[in-house]
């Protein structure tokens, strides 16, 4: 019912809907990403983080639901528009309160140090919250809009959530690596004012006498049944809770990056956004949403065993670097699940068109999904392994639909669970007894010990054909075998080169070889950063370490190391670090400029520090990106190779560290890289900083393509890391 010289534009609506979810998914990327970079990696901070955007969502649905109860809003679509507007402003405006976060954090933390984490959850929650709150207040418009344009709450949904799906991608693929974080920040910002005036315009033909009062007699309050927000609460609770326990599995299946994340939360949003497209259809069909969910239970348990074993779906094959396969092989697994579960949500929303209904039924969805995810990383997981913690939501799933379901009687349905939990019991894989999920094949192996915690899984092996290794998320993060010959270096070589280094800094323990490496040179104390407390639990099965730990010389710290240095007052004369490989998420922060930066300003006259360069394990660009931004901050770097394992070491210090005959041992390290040679070999380079995430998420371009390399170095035909000498 419109007037008679306008029409809804709701293939319009429909797109600019779809936007706002894109839009969404992007700035959560950016604010997770602008939180690491100001307080520091942690599963603490992560947490924090998703509760106060989910927190946020929850209380703005509320609050929105509420103020629309009982009232005409009479274009309800360009509110929606103005919400998009704030989150854009807002935005924008968070990348200098992170800075002023930053500087908050050090001064508190030098002051109270047993402050920092509620700072960090009030920051959180202001810096965050706000935006999120116009995200979740957008919800209860969607019935309104819905109305108007005679279309399903759930078609609206749905298409945010598809929306949200490709943001995932557009975000990892194309805009970062594009644009870096700040303009990407202004990228999507812009997409949300495109949004409202869209809105705005469209609006302006959208509204009569007759829809108005055909919203209000919609708008009459109505109770929620009891069961219906029980579902809600439930489905939110476990589809995040499995998104936790489940993404553990596969991660470490297709490697620990940034785009495999991408592509495994693009493959969940992209079943609940297919389960909102035929949610109505199901509704016309006289489904039960009760058995539908009684069969989600099953199939999650079902399906749970294919988890346990997705790394060796990679194993015959070696193709780990196709985003295609893996987006194919998560979808095919944990889609069909995920889509059942979904179908709860948009389901409820449209069986409760009203406003506040709609509030309080999403805003029991959020509040489920922000405990489901919490209690997973910091209950389940740690007490009972992903597996078993599948097989606990599966039965809770399935359970509670048969006693919500308003007839009680008994069907052969209800059996269903049990027969699939004893399937899962049946055909579990042994996780953390007999085996680990890993994307690599490194031999036959015995699990000496094994621990999930709410950042990583962590696990030590030995290996049948000899050696120990720490893995770390299916990674072997630190070994006792050939190749782990330059850990020992990276202790020696920068405290050997420094001649008189009392104090020293190791960043990221691993199994202990390079920290005992520090301490028997002779220093007088040794500080070791790590963000995982885990690893250091490890650390009594690796022999290599000799017990450094008990040395009442060592001091540990479970912290991100690159947060130890801006917190710290502390200076070093040597500080050492060897984190996980570039690409891996979260490292990059650990490789940029900004953080050679601050690992100077810790450094004393005379200081040196040293840095792995996985030069066989990223590309040749990326490897040249790192050298290049590591002598931008130490002019007088130098590469340092390990001729048994080849493995490359960065040395740098403000001033000429020694070189010669001397350090050129059979048993020791070869300089392949002179100072002097350093710059002509890296300078067309490009430089790594913390906006342009460019190990993280960023491909390096051609250089002569941008007009940024000289000629001579074009017509250069040598690569500097063909130069590293061969193992024999």
């Amino acid at each position: 019912m419109t007037d008679s010289n306008s029409k809804p534009f709701t293939p319009l609506i429909y797109v600019l809907v779809f936007l706002g979810g894109a839009a969404a998914l992007s700035w959560e990327v950016l604010w997770q990403l602008r939180v690491t970079l100001a307080l520091g990696a942690s599963a603490q901070g992560a947490a924090i983080t998703f509760a106060a955007l989910m927190g946020g969502m929850c209380l703005g649905s509320l609050v929105a639901g509420r103020a629309l109860e009982g009232k005409v809003i009479h274009r309800p679509l360009r509110v929606y528009g103005y919400l998009e507007a704030c989150i854009g402003i807002f935005g924008v405006i968070q990348g200098a309160s992170f800075r002023v976060i930053e500087h908050l954090d050090v001064i508190l933390f030098r002051a109270v140090p047993s402050a920092a984490p509620f700072f960090q959850i009030l920051t959180n929650i202001l810096v965050i919250s706000l935006p999120s709150i116009a995200m979740g207040a957008s919800i209860p418009l969607f019935s309104r809009i819905a109305r108007e344009n005679k279309t399903s709450v759930s078609v609206l949904y749905g298409l945010n959530t598809f929306g949200a799906a490709l943001g995932t991608l557009a975000i990892s693929f194309c805009l970062l690596p594009r644009f870096g974080i700040q303009n990407c920040a202004l990228v999507v910002s812009a997409i949300n004012g495109v949004i409202c005036l869209c809105c705005y315009l469209a609006s302006r033909n959208i509204s009569s006498r007759e829809l108005l009062i055909e919203a209000v007699e919609h708008e009459i309050p109505e109770s929620v049944p009891t069961s219906d927000l029980t579902l809600a609460f439930l489905t939110g609770f476990v589809t995040f809770a499995l998104e936790v326990a489940w993404f553990r599995a596969l991660r470490a299946a297709l490697m620990v990056t940034t785009q495999s994340f991408a592509v495994i939360l693009c493959s969940v949003l992209l079943a609940l956004a297919l389960a909102a497209r035929i949610s109505p259809r199901l509704q016309k069909r006289a489904f039960s949403l009760y058995n539908i969910l009684i069969l989600a239970g099953v199939v999650v348990l079902v399906t749970t065993p294919m988890v346990e074993r997705f790394d060796l779906f990679f194993l015959p094959t070696g193709d780990r670097n196709s985003f295609v396969m893996w987006f194919l092989a998560t979808l095919i697994v944990i889609g069909p699940p995920m889509a059942l579960i979904g179908l709860a949500l948009p389901w409820i929303l449209d069986r409760n068109p009203n406003s506040l209904s709609s509030a309080k039924i999403y805003g029991m969805n959020t509040l489920g999904a922000i405990l489901g995810s919490l209690g997973s990383a910091w209950i389940l997981l740690p007490l009972f392994g992903f597996s078993k913690s599948a097989w606990i939501l599966g039965l809770m799933l399935g359970t509670t639909a048969i006693f919500c379901r308003p007839d009680r009687k008994l069907r052969l349905l209800d059996g269903a669970p049990v027969a699939a939990f004893v399937f899962a019991l049946i055909f579990h894989a042994g996780i953390g007894k007999d085996r680990i999920v890993t994307g690599f094949y490194y031999g036959k192996y015995a699990v000496l010990d094994y621990f999930e915690g709410p950042d990583a899984t962590v696990s030590a092996l030995e290996f049948v054909q000899g050696g120990r290794a720490l893995f770390i998320d299916g990674f072997a993060a630190a070994t006792e075998w050939g190749t782990s010959h330059y850990m020992e270096w990276m202790g020696k070589l920068p405290v050997k080169l420094h001649g008189e280094a009392e104090d020293a800094l190791v960043i990221c323990f691993g199994t202990g070889q390079t920290a005992n490496a520090v301490r028997q040179e002779g220093i007088k104390t040794l500080d070791i950063v790590d963000i995982n407390r885990a690893v250091f639990g490890m650390g009594k099965w690796f022999p290599a370490n000799k017990g450094v730990l008990d040395d009442p010389r060592v001091l540990t710290h479970v912290m991100d190391g690159r947060a130890w240095l801006r917190r710290t007052e502390k200076t070093y004369d040597v500080i050492t670090l060897e984190p996980m490989p570039p690409n891996h998420a979260g490292v990059n922060a650990l490789y940029s400029k900004e953080f050679y930066e601050l690992a100077r300003a810790r450094l004393r006259p005379g200081g040196i520090i040293a840095q792995w360069l996985p030069a066989h394990l990223v590309s040749g660009d990326h490897a040249r990106a790192i050298a290049k931004t590591f002598g931008e901050v130490f002019p007088t770097a130098s590469v340092w190779v390990d001729p048994k394992d080849n493995n490359a070491i960065l040395i740098g210090s403000e001033v000429v560290a020694p070189t010669g005959e001397p350090w050129k041992l059979s048993d020791g390290m070869i300089e392949t890289v002179t100072p002097d040679e350093f710059q002509a070999e890296y300078q067309s380079a490009r430089v790594i900083s913390d906006d342009n995430q460019l190990l993280a998420f960023g491909k390096v371009w051609p250089l002569k393509k941008l007009g940024a390399r000289p000629q001579e170095l074009v017509a250069k035909e040598t690569d500097p890391f063909e130069r590293l000498p061969k193992a024999e």
